[in-house]
């Protein structure tokens, strides 16, 4: 990147980071219609959807006429953010065909763009929501669980997977705690603020959590899923 665009970039961040977005609209506007990539397309559509103005950048991002937005919605950052656009302007239904990429709506898989993106999870997310507002709760469930797996520090998504009855959330947070693990070990890291006879009552705890979710015993909610977390 160009110091001067580098500039031009942090200026406009540092507007939106003290709530001045008129100004920062300001100068996106200006930087776009010089730089006119998709960097500098993003940039001004978050301008405007900080300031609330999803209608202008949802006709930005879908706008013909701009010579970038054509190829811009085969990124996953612009896709994802005119489906936001979309969704919060009550078009949901092109909001979901947005994440998808197609008019089917069985499918679990979204538009190619999104994936080994990390705007996966939250385009997964988002979708479950259109979903839910729909009245496809089991589809919406699917989705979220997906998002969990991909992101299971997304706690929007593990909140609301559990509020519309999700369960085995042990299961999605596993392959994730395995990794933390994993990488504890590879790196020597031990916890060294918990004494050995501690560690052994977490992990009697969290086994006895475990078996008594999957039994059925303990259904599986918000409040239980924090509790993974901070024992863990």
């Amino acid at each position: 990147m160009e110091c001067g665009a580098k500039l031009i970039e942090d200026l406009i961040e540092n507007n939106i980071e003290h709530f001045y977005y008129e100004d920062a609209t300001f100068l996106a506007e200006a930087y776009h219609n010089r730089a006119d990539n998709e960097r500098s397309l993003l940039l001004l559509a978050h301008c405007l959807t900080h300031a609330r103005g999803y209608e202008s950048a949802y006709h930005l991002l879908r706008s013909v006429s701009n010579p970038t937005a054509g190829a811009v919605l085969n990124t996953a950052k612009c896709r994802y953010l005119f489906a936001h656009c979309a969704f919060m302007l009550n078009r949901v239904q092109e909001a979901e065909h947005t994440l998808r990429g197609t008019s089917v709506s069985d499918q679990v898989q979204l538009h190619p763009c999104f994936a080994g993106t990390i705007t996966l999870p939250y385009a997964h997310s988002l979708l479950a929501r259109i979903l839910c507002e729909t009245n496809r709760v089991d589809s919406a469930r699917i989705h979220w669980a997906q998002a969990i797996r991909l992101n299971p520090l997304l706690w929007t998504a593990v909140r609301a997977y559990c509020d519309v009855g999700g369960e085995k959330m042990v299961e999605l947070l596993q392959p994730s705690l395995d990794e933390i693990t994993e990488w504890k070990s590879v790196n020597g890291i031990t916890d060294i603020l918990i004494d050995s006879k501690e560690k052994d009552n977490i992990g009697e705890r969290g086994q006895r959590l475990s078996s008594r979710i999957a039994s059925g015993k303990i259904k599986s909610s918000s409040a239980t899923t924090k509790n993974i977390f901070y024992n863990f």
